[in-house]
């Protein structure tokens, strides 16, 4: 039921939370609203697509220490 807790704790935050998948949905109709009108369903997904790819930039994967890295790897 709990299945965060397994989580890193730093993680824990955004998963237990709906509010990023929230804004990520505001965002999106936002975006969508000044357009308007698009003139295909490959517009739609371009948007959409880079919309997700900006948002992956900002909440992605933490970066990982080179040195943990090496750590990892020599194990």
């Amino acid at each position: 039921m709990l299945a965060y807790m397994t989580f890193p704790r730093e993680h824990r935050a955004k998963l237990h939370s709906t509010n990023p998948n929230e804004r990520l949905n505001g965002e999106i109709k936002r975006r969508t609203e000044v357009v308007g009108i698009f003139p295909n369903d490959e517009a739609i997904v371009r948007l959409v697509g880079a919309l997700l790819l900006e948002q992956n930039d900002v909440y992605g994967p933490l970066p990982v220490c080179k040195a943990k890295l090496n750590v990892l790897r020599q194990r």
